[in-house]
């Protein structure tokens, strides 16, 4: 089978990239032929196209569909009306939404003054939100609501969407996407590298991602505050508003427990020698794959109960949820699992056999070439 994957970039710039990488490397071993076609003007790199049997910058859509003869076309990050042209090719043609660009105004999900998490359709009610106000690089950029319903719409004519969450399933239907079209695969993370023997640090937490309000770091930092356990909290990733969350340590006196370690291109260290992963999004996470990549180490996990989190994670199981934007419970939360070892244990081995049983690279693949086989 022949698979045309689309992307603007060709490059490893986030968890979408990763995914597509580490997919079609498991489907080249299937026998499976993999061709790329990406922006010319977005990130490159050659090792991200190396792993394709052909890779050509998106020019002439149904010349290049017409030569290249896939059995499906996959897309993935793709805005605009060029995807009427993949659309219109007459070939099997499947959309993996990996985010909400499509489905809010601010992409993020979360309200722009209250900062309480959205659940709401997009409509005339995301105005008073602000959230059609976005930064660009020139300064302030607009959106407006019925450009994106009329991209929506566009997508709507594709032959199936796949997404990783019960969640974001729901969310489509919610925007007029058929519910019969959608396909729920699970994402997966790559086997543990080690045994489960680990050292752990009893009173350390992790937190990764980007230094964003809406991955709710804040949130955490309050909590830790509040903790009676005086836990340590290890940070993983870089963002724009790294700032404000050093502010706040120093606001909650902090910095003697917080350690910023940057952007890491592996966590596995550190989730073998934390003893929870927090995960206090106020975002709707469409899955959040930090989870089954913090289980498969037996490695419990914290979450605010937003988004697609439910999909991995069961609650008093494999870890515990928290409502978003609860500084005082997620700070509950953090002692209750620091003062039960046992418990902890417990969780961990929960968690692991979870990730074995969902979130294996082998799961995805078979489920994501079984649902292609029947698009033939």
């Amino acid at each position: 089978m022949h698979i045309m994957w689309i992307n603007e970039p060709a490059d490893f710039t986030g968890g979408c990239e990763q995914y597509i990488f580490q997919t079609a490397n498991s489907l080249k071993k299937k026998k499976y032929k993999n061709t790329l076609l990406y922006d010319v003007e977005g990130a490159i790199s050659p090792k991200f196209l190396k792993i394709f049997d052909s890779a050509f910058p998106i020019v002439d859509i149904q010349r290049q569909i017409k030569e290249a003869k896939p059995d499906v076309i996959y897309i993935h990050r793709l805005a605009g009306k060029k995807i009427l042209d993949f659309i219109q090719s007459g070939i099997p043609t499947i959309r993996f939404f990996h985010d909400h660009k499509l489905f809010c105004l601010r992409e993020h999900k979360y309200r722009t003054l209250s900062h309480e998490t959205c659940t709401k359709p997009m409509g005339l009610r995301c105005y008073p939100c602000l959230g059609f106000i976005n930064r660009a690089p020139q300064g302030i950029k607009l959106k407006f609501v019925h450009s994106l319903k009329k991209e929506q719409r566009w997508n709507h004519k594709l032959s199936a969407y796949i997404v990783a969450s019960q969640y974001m399933k729901s969310h489509l239907i919610a925007h007029g996407f058929e519910e019969d079209k959608i396909k729920v695969i699970p994402l997966y993370a790559q086997p543990p590298q080690s045994g489960n023997e680990f050292a752990r640090e009893e009173k350390t937490l992790l937190f990764a991602g980007q230094l964003l309000r809406g991955k709710g770091l804040d949130t955490l930092l309050e909590a830790l505050s509040i903790a009676k356990t005086g836990p340590q909290l290890w940070v993983a990733g870089e963002g724009h508003q790294k700032d404000m969350f050093m502010e706040l340590c120093t606001k909650f006196e902090l910095h003697d427990r917080v350690r910023f370690l940057g952007k890491k291109s592996s966590l596995d260290e550190y989730y073998q020698k934390c003893s929870c992963v927090i995960v206090p999004s106020r975002t709707p996470e469409t899955f959040a794959l930090i989870g089954p990549e913090a289980m498969r180490y037996q490695t419990p996990v914290i979450a605010c109960d937003v988004g697609g989190i439910r999909d991995w994670l069961q609650h008093e199981k494999t870890g515990l949820l928290v409502p978003a934007n609860h500084p005082k419970k997620l700070a509950a939360a953090i002692d209750q699992i620091i003062e039960n070892k046992e418990m902890r244990i417990q969780m961990g081995a929960h968690a692991q056999q979870s990730y074995y049983d969902k979130f294996t690279p082998e799961k995805h693949i078979a489920e994501l070439s079984a649902f292609f086989e029947g698009l033939k």
